[in-house]
């Protein structure tokens, strides 16, 4: 048989808007296409079976997915319309014929291939690139809301500069979850430390810098004197709040102690944080000897202790300082809580 086809697309944009939104809400990704197929030069009727392939050149090209075939095409005076689901036909930048093949519908005769393959044009080219494939579109402003299906706010972002927006993290006051597998890597920032903390699946790690100070405390209270044998008498109270067991505390204690007694003493100023003195892995503990004569014994003396305390929970804990003193004679010592200056600075580090 002698066929022939004058082939036209209709109506190539509205079908191709179509293509176009079914790529992004998965309607069916279908383009129109309607023809005159005549046979021996007269216009042919019946029902046909098509069959269509897409080929990236007119001639010796390479074939392009699959072909699609259609059966049972009504031809009416040799005018059909046929809806071709294009599949896994790729359009982008390059040329792209279609060869249309044809037979009557139940013919065991192979398919009679039509010359020339008709060029698929731009306009449906354009509507169904490979970026429009993967990109939802806004209506109003052309921006891609949405890229291989994740929302455009999970990219990075830039301004109009081409700076990059760093993205807010969740502001909390505490750990948002036990520390896990689930949530390794996750990150947020620390409302009550003013820092960042990791998860590493085991533990909430600071990202601060190598020392924190947690905080400072400086004063002068009020001149007292008080028996400081073998006594824990608060003479400075400071209370501090520690975000991680894991960490360190730094402490720096400055101060001036002041004590008599009726023999030569030793006067111990010492740190203790919730009662408990603090001996690990640093003292926090200073000494020093009175001098006196005719039978009354002093000291006045300015000092400045530094130390470290391991293995303190996170939390809020107390921190005070004690003197103490120590005679080999005995006898009842006074201890003086100076209206001197004092700081107190407790920092956390690794």
């Amino acid at each position: 048989m002698n066929y022939k086809t004058i082939l036209r697309f209709i109506p190539v944009f509205l079908a191709f808007v179509c293509v176009t939104a079914s790529a992004a809400f998965g309607q069916a990704t279908a383009i129109t296409y309607q023809g005159k197929l005549t046979n021996g030069g007269s216009p042919a009727n019946g029902s046909y079976e098509m069959q269509f392939t897409l080929f990236d050149q007119a001639k010796n090209g390479f074939e392009i997915g699959t072909p699609k075939a259609i059966s049972n095409i009504p031809v009416t005076n040799g005018i059909f319309t046929v809806r071709i689901d294009m599949g896994d036909w790729i359009f982008d930048q390059g040329d792209r014929f279609m060869e249309i093949a044809v037979r009557p519908q139940g013919s065991a005769n192979p398919f009679t291939a039509l010359a020339p393959l008709q060029e698929i044009t731009l306009a449906p080219k354009a509507a169904f690139s490979n970026a429009s494939v993967f990109a939802q579109f806004s209506a109003s402003s052309g921006n891609a809301i949405n890229l291989a299906g994740l929302g455009a706010d999970q990219f990075v972002q830039k301004n109009a500069n081409g700076e990059i927006v760093a993205p807010r993290f969740e502001n909390l006051a505490g750990d948002p979850a036990p520390a896990s597998a689930a949530n390794i890597g996750q990150i947020y920032f620390n409302t009550i430390t003013n820092g960042l903390r990791v998860s590493n699946g085991v533990a909430w790690v600071d990202l601060s810098p190598a020392s924190r100070q947690i905080q400072s405390f400086t004063g002068v209270t009020a001149s007292s004197n008080f028996n400081c044998t073998n006594t824990t008498t608060a003479i400075r109270t400071a209370t501090f709040t520690k975000s991680s067991a894991a960490t360190r505390l730094r402490i720096t204690f400055k101060d001036t102690a002041s004590a008599f007694g009726p023999n030569s003493f030793t006067l111990f100023m010492s740190v203790r944080i919730d009662g408990v003195l603090v001996s690990n892995p640093t003292a926090l503990r200073m000494a020093s000897a009175s001098s006196g004569e005719n039978g009354l014994f002093f000291l006045t003396n300015s000092f400045t202790s530094v130390g470290y305390a391991d293995g303190v929970s996170a939390g809020t804990h107390s921190l005070t300082t004690t003197y103490s003193h120590s005679s080999l004679l005995g006898g009842t010592f006074t201890c003086i809580r100076e209206t001197e200056p004092y700081l107190i600075e407790i920092e956390e580090i690794p």
